[in-house]
């Protein structure tokens, strides 16, 4: 997993920041940005 997060910023990091726009650090991490999203909508 540790590898895939800088693999998937580096390929995709606008659509990782359009799924993850309220938490601009979920960006690099597809699969936290799920859970990290409602964190961050909460906040």
């Amino acid at each position: 997993m540790l590898v895939k997060m800088p693999e998937k910023t580096t390929s995709i990091p606008v659509r990782k920041r359009a799924s993850a726009r309220t938490e601009p650090g979920a960006g690099p991490v597809p699969e936290d940005a799920e859970p990290d999203e409602a964190a961050g909508g909460g906040r």
